[in-house]
């Protein structure tokens, strides 16, 4: 006769491998059964594809159940049908028990690889390899950072490429991703690195002189506070507005004061500060003026005659070779052979080469010149001349 279906069929013990099913001998003719038929089939869309099936099962079961069986070996990972039946001697099957299961899982397969592109100042294409064996995959976790703030963002995807987006231009990422299975399970992490898109870095501001020396000066300035992550050095233009010569130095990103020496004394200075980045993308300038201290001249130059007359001589000097921009004027002092001595103040004529014409003085005789440079701190050393005037 034919026996009824197996009883109280239950899926027991599961591994990443193999599953376990238990139940009981049927309830109808049971002593008809000479064996059970277990079919089982992966589960793909909804659908159920037969892998195998096992017959001559006729194994004990425990004191809860009649009989049990292991079915394997199996794919982690994976949704499974399994269906029992009972066979009599005829080789007649019952009506079938159909139960669903489902292997555990293992850890997952870490992706073979990560590629990271700057796609913009401010987006990353990420893409990466999948192992296309490992069941196991749930979906992907990318991570990344940005060495400044000290926390990672991360994003879950479940395709094979993803676009991170609001990033800081002029900065280096770390980029991680994990394979993470359907029950929580993570691989190891894939990590590349790269740098988001260069970009001009903003202004820096409260671009200030904070101390004057003679032949020194001391700048501060903040930085940007746009974009200050791409700023690699600052760009520094110190130009002499008396004489138009420029200089120029740089600095590191950290300096934020700098002390400008090698200057003249008495000279103004335009000082000019922008922000550069590594790709030399610049800022606007900020500018700043200001003078060095007055510091005392050196005697005039080459003090000497350019005309005479028989009551006048005609004087030029260069300007002096030390602190030449502090000597505001001249005073010219001169004497005759019998003592009697005279002065006048000459201001400072804005030429390299100065003149100046002493009227009035006696024929056929012999006068000694004293000329001193002078500024705000002090005056020179005497440059000295004697000539005498036409007969």
């Amino acid at each position: 006769m034919l026996p009824g279906p197996p009883q109280g069929v239950v899926v027991g013990v599961t591994t990443d491998s193999t599953i376990e099913l238990k139940w009981n001998d049927p309830a109808i003719n049971p002593l008809c059964v000479q064996d059970y038929s277990i079919t089982y089939g992966e589960v793909v869309s909804d659908s159920r594809q037969v892998l195998a099936s096992i017959l001559n099962i006729n194994i004990e079961g425990d004191e809860h159940f009649d009989r049990h069986a292991n079915i394997g070996p199996l794919l982690a990972c994976t949704n499974y049908t399994i269906e029992i039946k009972s066979i009599n001697k005829a080789g007649t099957e019952s009506t079938p028990v159909l139960k669903n299961a489902a292997t555990n899982e293992t850890d997952p397969l870490p992706p073979p690889f990560i590629v990271v592109d700057p796609s913009s100042p401010d987006t990353i294409d990420v893409r990466w390899g999948k192992n296309e064996g490992d069941r196991c995959v749930g979906h992907y976790v990318i991570c990344w950072n940005d060495g400044i703030h000290p926390a990672d963002q991360c994003e879950d995807a479940f395709g094979g490429n993803i676009t991170i987006t609001d990033l800081l231009a002029c900065t280096h990422y770390d980029v991680t991703i994990e394979v993470v299975t359907p029950g929580g399970i993570h691989s190891k992490d894939v990590t590349n690195s790269t740098y988001t898109f260069d970009i001009a870095p903003g202004a820096v501001s409260d671009l200030q002189v904070t101390d004057v020396h003679k032949n020194e000066l001391t700048i501060s300035f903040d930085p940007p506070t746009v974009n200050g992550q791409c700023v690699k050095e600052y760009d520094i233009h110190v130009i002499d507005l008396d004489s138009q010569v420029t200089m120029t130095r740089l600095g590191g990103p950290e300096t934020i004061e700098n002390f400008i020496t090698g200057l003249h004394s008495c000279t103004n200075y335009e000082i000019k500060v922008r922000s550069v980045s590594s790709t030399e993308k610049a800022s606007e300038w900020l500018t700043v003026q200001n003078r060095t201290q007055d510091d005392i001249p050196s005697k005039p130059q080459q003090l000497g005659m350019y005309d005479s007359t028989s009551s006048s001589i005609s004087l030029e000097w260069y300007k002096p070779s030390l602190n030449p921009n502090c000597a505001s004027k001249y005073t010219l002092t001169w004497q005759d052979s019998q003592g009697h001595s005279a002065h006048v103040t000459v201001n400072d004529q804005g030429t390299f080469k100065q003149r100046y014409t002493v009227n009035g003085l006696k024929t056929c005789e012999t006068y000694t010149f004293n000329l001193l440079a002078e500024s705000s701190a002090g005056k020179s050393n005497p440059a000295r001349y004697k000539q005498s005037t036409l007969c």
